[in-house]
């Protein structure tokens, strides 16, 4: 969970704590007891979702190593073939074989 989700989390339980004792004042105020429950409801579907989101965040991570593995292995097969025609082809060629290096 991430530290602004927590945070949030953690202030709004401390809000419903002490206003689930003095709902009367807040009624006078406009503030009902409903909206301590949806505020309640609201901070466990939030915490769910966070919790999803980290888990995604964790698969997106080693997805991402995976990828630059093969990013990396494609590379040097790419700069090992294109080297082996450059060594044994003239310049003026090198177009032919797809490759735009001018040097």
């Amino acid at each position: 969970m991430s530290k602004t989700v927590e945070t949030q989390i953690d202030k709004c339980r401390r809000l419903i704590a002490g206003a689930s004792g003095r709902i009367d004042e807040l009624n006078k105020l406009g503030v009902c007891e409903s909206q301590l429950s949806d505020l309640d409801a609201n901070l466990s579907r939030l915490a769910a979702m966070s919790s999803d989101c980290e888990a995604v965040r964790e698969q997106l991570h080693d997805k991402i190593a995976a990828m630059h593995q093969v990013l990396d292995t494609v590379k040097a097969s790419f700069l090992g073939i294109k080297g082996t025609i450059k060594q044994n082809y003239p310049q003026e060629e090198w177009t032919k074989w797809g490759i735009d290096d001018r040097r």
